[in-house]
C-alpha cells in the first residue's frame, strides 16, 4: 500500500444522467509515460439516444471536433 505507479497515468470519467434514462460517459486515461500504455478517450453513447435531434448532433460534433484536436484519434466500436 502507498505505492505509486507515476508513469501509468490518470483515470478520469465523466458519467451524465439524464431523466434516470440515458447514459452519456467519456473516460480519460491520459499522462502515460510508459511505452506499453497508451493514452484514450473513450466515449460511450447511448444507443438510443436521439440523433435526429439538432442539437443532440451539434453536441456530438463539437465533442469530437476537440478530441480530435487533443489526442492523435484512432477508431474503435462497441456495441453493447
Amino acid at each position: 500500500m502507498g505505492q505509486i505507479f507515476e508513469d501509468l497515468g490518470y483515470y478520469i470519467s465523466f458519467v451524465t444522467k439524464k431523466d434516470k434514462a440515458v447514459d452519456f460517459s467519456v473516460d480519460l486515461h491520459i499522462g502515460n509515460k510508459d511505452i506499453h500504455f497508451v493514452n484514450t478517450c473513450v466515449i460511450d453513447i447511448p444507443i438510443d439516444m436521439d440523433l435526429t435531434s439538432v442539437e443532440n448532433v451539434a453536441f456530438i460534433k463539437n465533442l469530437f471536433s476537440m478530441l480530435v484536436n487533443q489526442f492523435k484519434p484512432f477508431l474503435g466500436m462497441h456495441i453493447k
